[in-house]
């Protein structure tokens, strides 16, 4: 999945609200830890992990009192033969 953000705060993601993790924001470098004191602008990527089945799907939570500003959401699949 990849999320882009602009001036956004910490949040956690899954697939599953009882199995939620935090987001770890990078700066542009993809190595950089963002500061967490600062608001985040930048894309966040991560790899989902789910099982097999039609009952996926993505899920953020936000603590307040921060901002959280989504200006798209897109996931990519891969699939398998079984």
């Amino acid at each position: 999945m990849a999320i882009l953000l602009v001036d956004s705060g910490p949040f956690n993601y899954g697939t599953n609200l009882a199995d939620l993790k935090p987001a770890k924001l990078v700066l542009g470098d993809r190595f950089t830890a963002a500061p967490v004191k600062d608001p985040f602008t930048g894309v966040f990527q991560e790899t989902l992990p789910d099982g097999y089945g039609f009952d996926t799907m993505l899920m953020w939570e936000v603590t307040r009192p921060v901002p959280y500003i989504v200006t798209s959401v897109t996931t990519f699949l891969h699939g398998s033969e079984k």
